[in-house]
Order: structure tokens, then sequence, then C-alpha cells
């Protein structure tokens, strides 16, 4: 039993005539006959009646009808159902806290204006929990701060990003073309908490040079560090483009203390041999040709720090 047969077994019911079903069909009047042969001969049994003028059900014949009609309408039902079911399905992504801090909104906009009902679900978190969830499958895609080594994975850099040392605009480093890492060391600092890579790259960067900060806030977040910033109560390493806003207005200015400077883009990742929907495909291209707020990245470059 074929899809093709039960189709032609269908039409000839509807006609009544094996010649008016393969006009229909466009096929030869054998090629007809031979698809109902094969249903008869498979379920062992007679599916029409022979009168001179018009073939007409016999009972066997009305329920297979009735059966084949079921099983169209439910291949129909399906192969709609499949058509548009990339459009429907969720795209589910990661992204660091440094991604989601700064560029996360604008993808998601131009996201959802290309594909208004697709849903998104997305996991904001640390590069390594980002980085797990979508070795056990759990993400389609992730965009996060930092590199990744996994043999299972695919990663390429799409985004430039600094660590960059910043102040709030009434400072006396703002004004200064050059600061010493003296200086720096007894500067009282707002920091993330002790987990967190700028953190880290930091502490050992100053450690190198024989000094140590003068942490006197730890957050969580990026957020929390802007606003103690704000509220004078240190200065900062931080993300150039998680401060973006802030830099651009003149609220924050970047401090010159040289070397106190870390390259760290925003790398693409994906499992190798992923497949990946058109939906998919959209919103990775929608990162990797991300090219707004360039102007942080120049500002950065200028600074010569």
């Amino acid at each position: 039993m074929t899809i093709r047969n039960l189709q032609i077994f269908l039409d000839v019911a509807r006609s009544g005539s094996m010649s008016l079903s393969a006009r229909n069909l466009y096929l030869t009047q054998p090629t007809v006959s031979h698809a109902v042969a094969c249903l008869e001969e498979e379920y062992k049994t007679q599916l029409f009646d022979r009168a001179p003028h018009r073939l007409t059900l016999t009972q066997s014949g009305e329920i297979l009808a009735k059966e084949a009609r079921n099983v169209l309408q439910a291949l129909n039902s399906l192969d709609e159902s499949m058509q548009t079911l990339e459009s429907r399905l969720p795209v589910k992504f990661g992204v660091s806290v440094t991604v989601a801090a700064s560029i996360l909104d604008s993808l998601i906009d131009e996201f959802q204006q290309m594909y208004p009902h697709i849903p998104l679900q997305f996991l904001i978190s640390n590069t390594a929990e980002v980085e797990k969830a979508l070795e056990d499958n759990e993400l389609d895609f992730a965009i996060v701060s930092g590199e990744i080594q996994n043999d299972q994975i695919e990663a390429c850099r799409i985004i430039s990003d600094y660590q960059v040392c910043i102040c709030y605009r009434e400072h006396p480093f703002s004004a200064r073309e050059r600061i010493s890492l003296k200086e720096l060391s007894q500067e009282p600092m707002v920091m993330l908490t002790c987990n967190r890579w700028t953190r880290a790259a930091f502490e050992t960067w100053m450690r190198e040079q024989g000094y140590l900060p003068n942490i006197v806030c730890e957050c969580t977040n990026t957020l929390l560090v802007k606003e103690q910033v704000k509220r004078r109560r240190g200065i900062t390493v931080i993300s150039a483009r998680c401060a973006e806003k802030e830099l651009l207005s003149g609220e924050f200015v970047l401090v010159r203390c040289p070397g106190c400077f870390w390259q760290r883009p925003f790398v693409l990742a994906y499992r190798k041999n992923k497949y990946l929907s058109r939906p998919l495909e959209d919103f990775i291209q929608l990162a990797m040709s991300y090219t707004d707020h360039d102007r942080i990245i120049e500002m950065v470059k200028s600074a010569r720090i």
C-alpha cells in the first residue's frame, strides 16, 4: 500500500470511472487500474463492483475509502505542521553577563522584528555555565565574553570588547593624561566578585607589578558596579561595552594607566554539526554582523592606554 495508490483509489471512488480518474490525475488508465489492483491484492478483497457504465464501492471499498480519507487528512495536517514547525519552535540561547548587559537587548529587538511570533528562551550566566549548558545541548547557541576551548563546540570571535579602567566624571583621575600604577593601587575600587574573569585578570596584573588593588566594594553584576561608581564609592575595571552609554555621554571617563587594558572579545559558539534552522541562522547572522556601538571601541583605541 502506498499513499499514491490510496489517492488514486479515492479519485476512482469519487468519479466512478478508471478512465475519467486517469484524465483527472494525468495518468494512463493502466496505471490507475494497477493501483486499484494492488490494493485489492494486498487486502485480499474486491473494492469495486464493475457495472457497465460506473464503478461502485463494495462494502470493503466503503471501509477503505473512509479510512483512506482519514489517513490522507492526517498526512496533510502533518505536512502543514512540519512546514511551519521552524517558525514556531523557540530559539534557545545563552549569553554571558557582559553580553547581556551590553548588546543583548539590541539583538533581541532586531530578531523579533524579523520573527515576531517565535518565542525566545535564554540563559544569562557566567561564561563557564553557559558553555556547560551548550555542551549538554540545552542551548542552540551562545554568545559569551572570552574564549571557549572545547572540542565539541565551534567558536568564533564576532565583536570586539575591552576591559578598561573607568572613573566618574568629577574624579581627579578624569583630567589626568597618565596615572601611575602606585596611584591606582591606592585608589578605592569597586569590583565584581572574585570568581569573575575581569576581577581575576586585574588582580593578577596588579600582583605581577608588585601591587594589590584597594577593593572597597564587591558586586555580583556590572549594573551594581556602575551604580556604585556613579555614587562615587570608587573606580572600577569593566567591559567597555557595558559602560558604553556612560562613557559616550561623558558620565564615566577612561582612566589612563599604562597596561590596565585587556582585549576580551565576544564569541559566538554552537555545538559542532548542530542543525541550524532558518531562524537560528538569522539570529546568528545578526550577531555576526553587529556593527552598531563601534564608537566605544574607537574611543578606547584612541585613548592609547
